[in-house]
């Protein structure tokens, strides 16, 4: 969890990979807090810092088109290498435009005042969400196979925008992997607490669209579940806003969804006190947690 610091490296999964794909499941990666300035990025994707991208459609439309058309150049260039059982980068750019055809006639039904005729309806927005989470995840896939991991972000920020426009229509998340990876990234190139705080936000708007299956899932499966490490993520990104207010709200949301990990956190968490310059207000906070929750409390 905290390791080094008490903003150390924020943990972020690589992606599960979608129904009707065979890409097989990667290993758990960390983002460093200070990413590699000279780390490749093709996708056009140098200027730093990352801003937390808009839940907007037209954007999303915009820039998945541009990413996508780099990409392709950068695929066609290394020989548009075979592939067995994976879908095609034109496939997935095709499926692409037909979900975004989709979602553009689900934000038009979503502002008519007249009820929908069943035979124009389009599928729950929930499963959409998953269907364009699942191509971008194998066109990060199909970019790592180019030796662009480093272009990862240009997927990832598709990800966070489609994951907060079908948020703030009321839809649920089932699918988060990229978008926790995205906002890792986002959080691991953020320094002023203004933007931290933005990112706070964001972070807990994700974490309320969650399936309701998909965060017990978090709470009772493994410790590298996405869920879990965006609940453990948002209360580092608490931390290095130094804002009490937000740590006491993120700290105390570990300790009710994560009460095994808890201690721990607390605990490495005040170890940092001491080598760290952190505001009194901060530390009382930390050490309020270590107390309430000590590392050889009996859970009941």
């Amino acid at each position: 969890m905290f390791t080094g610091n008490f903003s150390p490296k924020l943990m972020a999964l690589t992606p599960t990979p979608a129904d009707y794909s065979t890409v097989p499941a990667s290993s758990q990666r960390e983002i460093e807090i200070q990413p590699d300035p000279v780390k490749q990025r093709v996708l056009g994707l140098e200027s730093l810092p990352m801003d937390i991208p808009p839940a907007d459609i037209n954007w999303f439309a915009e820039t998945f088109s541009e990413n996508f058309q780099m990409f392709h150049e950068a695929w066609i260039t290394a020989g548009s290498p075979e592939l067995t059982d994976e879908p095609s980068p034109e496939q997935l750019a095709d499926a692409m435009d037909q979900l975004i055809s989709l979602l553009y006639r689900f934000d038009e039904n979503s502002q008519q005042l007249q009820p929908v005729a069943e035979e124009t309806a389009i599928p729950d927005l929930s499963e959409l969400g998953n269907y364009g989470f699942s191509i971008l995840e194998n066109l990060m896939q199909l970019t790592a196979e180019l030796g662009m991991e480093g272009d990862n972000y240009a997927w990832e920020s598709l990800a966070i925008g489609l994951a907060l426009w079908i948020a703030r229509q009321g839809g649920d998340l089932s699918l988060i992997t990229l978008t926790v990876n995205g906002l890792a990234t986002i959080a691991n190139d953020a320094m002023e607490p203004r933007d931290l705080e933005k990112l706070y936000h964001t972070m807990g708007e994700i974490l309320n669209a969650v399936s309701p299956t998909v965060s017990e899932e978090g709470q009772n499966e493994d410790l590298q579940h996405p869920w879990r490490l965006l609940l453990l993520n948002r209360a580092i990104v608490a931390t290095r806003t130094l804002s009490p207010r937000l740590m006491v709200e993120a700290f105390n949301s570990i300790a009710e969804y994560l009460p095994d990990e808890a201690p721990e956190f607390f605990h490495e968490g005040m170890g940092q006190v001491e080598i760290q310059n952190y505001p009194k207000q901060v530390q009382d906070v930390i050490r309020r947690f270590c107390d309430d929750w000590p590392t050889n409390r009996i859970l009941h």
